[in-house]
């Protein structure tokens, strides 16, 4: 049975319903448009990194092979509140080669 990284198979997650719930450091499981004509919802895990009034700040997270591990990306992207599917509880995080890693 193949499992999608991306779909919650527990209650390990929180529904968001307000904007107010989100803070600095939370992890999210965000939709961006993109494809031909953007027209496809991809799902990505991101860490807020500021708030301005509507305008979220994340960092997105690369899975690596196994898709249970994610580290950071360098570029942060901004989004609307809108666009939030999850809040995720905190994530275990590991030092491997001097870089932070995501369990």
């Amino acid at each position: 049975m193949d499992v999608d990284i991306f779909e919650p198979q527990s209650e390990d997650y929180v529904e968001l319903l307000r904007p107010d719930d989100i803070q600095v450091g939370d992890f999210l499981i965000a939709k961006f448009k993109g494809g031909l004509r953007n027209s496809v919802n991809y799902k990505y895990v991101v860490q807020v990194t500021q708030i301005v009034e509507n305008d979220i700040e994340v960092m997105g997270l690369r899975s690596d092979m196994d898709k249970k591990t994610f580290k950071k990306k360098d570029s942060n992207i901004c989004f609307d509140s809108e666009d939030i599917i999850a809040k995720l509880p905190p994530p275990n995080c590991i030092l491997f080669r001097n870089r932070k890693i995501y369990v």
